[in-house]
């Protein structure tokens, strides 16, 4: 559903803001990161999973049709009132908790998705996550995601074992690294 309305838009002519309209309402809809059926069975593969951040959900609903078994969270769950971007819209069941939640979780892979801009979360995943797995979408180290310190430390302590490009709004794929101590 959001690759086909992404499909459509993209390559209509706009002027730049309504562009910009378009691209933001579609976000705050769906999410940042736009799936596709490939990603999809990637990701399930992985499963029992969990993710940290998830927005208002959507990765995570789509994995559960494909069968994955997903946990979801974010500080700021959408239905609470006090994430104003996601607040009309929430796809999957999230529950609150950040980085933190990952100590007491165990058999599970990581998913992390869009992690937000120059602000530490998705490195603080690295320090409390125990298990083989993180799948990572989103954009690269220098991107619109993360800390230069988060992709660091995936590439010191994981090794890339699959990537898949996306059809994005920016220079997404789908990374998927495995723990160097289990190889």
């Amino acid at each position: 559903m959001y690759l086909e309305l992404f499909n459509k838009l993209h390559f209509k002519r706009f002027l730049d803001y309504e562009y910009v309209l378009w691209r933001e309402a579609l976000r705050s809809h769906f999410s940042y990161g736009i799936p596709d059926k490939v990603a999809l069975k990637i990701i399930s593969r992985y499963s029992p999973l969990v993710e940290i951040g998830a927005g208002n959900g959507y990765w995570a609903y789509l994995l559960s049709k494909v069968g994955a078994d997903i946990l979801a969270y974010d500080l700021f769950p959408p239905l609470t009132g006090t994430n104003f971007q996601f607040s009309k819209y929430q796809w999957f069941l999230i529950f609150k908790g950040g980085p933190e939640v990952l100590s007491a979780i165990r058999n599970r892979n990581l998913l992390i998705c869009w992690p937000p801009y120059n602000d530490n979360m998705a490195k603080n995943c690295l320090t409390y996550f125990k298990g083989e797995f993180v799948i990572y979408i989103g954009e690269n180290k220098g991107g619109c995601n993360g800390t230069d310190s988060f992709f660091d430390n995936l590439e010191k302590e994981y090794t890339l074992v699959k990537v898949h490009n996306l059809s994005h709004w920016a220079k997404d794929n789908l990374g998927v690294w495995k723990r160097k101590s289990s190889m």
